[in-house]
C-alpha cells in the first residue's frame, strides 16, 4: 500500500515539475532580476498579458494542474486498497445465489 502511494505521488510530481519547467521557459515576459533591488524597484507598477501566446501558456498550465488534480483523485479511488475491497464485495455480492423467501399463506 505505501509503494503504491509513493509511486503515484512521485508520478504527480514528475508531471506537475515537468509542467513546470514548460510553462516557465515558454513565458517570454520574466524580466532577469540582478539583485532584491531590481526585484523590488517596479512593485507598484502591474504588468498586464496582452499577447495571445502568452496567454495561451498561461492557460495550458493552470488547465493541466486542474487535469492532474482530477487524475490524482482517479488514482486514489481506483488505486485505493479500500476500492478494491469494495469492489470484490460487491462483485461477491452480484455473483452470490440467492434463494427467494417462501411465503404461505394462512387458508
Amino acid at each position: 500500500m505505501f509503494i503504491r502511494r509513493l509511486t503515484m505521488c512521485i508520478t504527480m510530481t514528475v508531471c506537475i515539475g515537468l509542467i513546470s519547467i514548460f510553462s516557465f521557459f515558454f513565458v517570454p515576459t520574466f524580466l532577469p532580476w540582478v539583485s532584491w533591488d531590481s526585484v523590488h524597484a517596479q512593485i507598484s507598477q502591474i504588468n498586464v498579458v496582452t499577447s495571445s501566446a502568452d496567454v495561451k501558456i498561461i492557460q495550458l498550465a493552470w488547465w493541466s494542474l486542474f487535469a492532474l488534480s482530477i487524475l490524482y483523485i482517479l488514482f486514489t479511488f481506483t488505486l485505493g486498497q479500500e476500492t478494491r475491497d469494495a469492489f470484490k464485495w460487491i462483485c461477491e455480492q452480484v455473483t452470490k445465489e440467492r434463494e427467494l423467501p417462501k411465503f404461505s399463506l394462512p387458508v
